[in-house]
């Protein structure tokens, strides 16, 4: 039978209780700095943090207020039916957690339109740098079927840097994105 150990969770909700209280942005040395993340589910005014690149006739992105989005109010809108990407990026900063190795995780949820007749094609990835023409540190591609809301966890590795890029691309096909985060944890061990 497996028991869970009551001082580790009151450690854990004294540590969530200080950050409460302490406020956004501030560090505290607990376990709660075991991980921190960055999340943008597209609220207020997007292009305020996403850079978009699109060729009018060809591919669009639109940020922003959107009747099909995940959670809250926003989301971004990709529609490129050829080879033409619709794309975003961002700069992100994830500071790195105290404590001994970090490993890092990015994650967006997507859906196709419905009524697409084609296969959407999304890339998603982290890069390096902060510039949007940096290096690549891990990227994956989907081809969206389902028009259903699904998560694509597109990126894990090993702590580099605090100053990533989030870079997302479409092609073939109109996509709903939501909810992008990245964070970073201490490994047990």
């Amino acid at each position: 039978m497996f028991r869970r150990h009551r001082t580790n969770r009151t450690r854990w909700v004294a540590a969530a209780a200080v950050l409460t209280l302490v406020g956004g942005g501030v560090s505290v040395a607990s376990p709660a700095q075991a991980a921190t993340s960055v999340a943008d589910g597209f609220e207020g005014n997007p292009y305020d943090f996403w850079t978009t690149v699109d060729q009018p006739g060809d591919s669009l992105v639109w940020l922003g207020n959107h009747k099909d989005r995940r959670t809250g109010s926003g989301a971004a809108v990709f529609d490129a039916p050829f080879e033409v990407p619709a794309r975003i990026h961002r700069p992100v900063i994830v500071d790195r957690p105290t404590g001994g190795a970090v490993w890092c995780y990015a994650e967006a949820w997507v859906r196709k339109v419905p009524g697409t007749q084609t296969t959407p094609r999304a890339r998603l990835g982290i890069r390096s740098t902060g510039a949007s023409d940096g290096i690549y540190i891990d990227r994956s591609t989907y081809d969206l079927t389902n028009t259903d809301w699904g998560r694509a966890a597109f990126a894990s590795f090993a702590y580099q840097t605090s100053t990533l890029t989030v870079d997302i691309s479409v092609t073939r096909g109109e996509i709903f994105l939501d909810d992008v985060t990245v964070w970073c944890n201490r490994q047990i061990g």
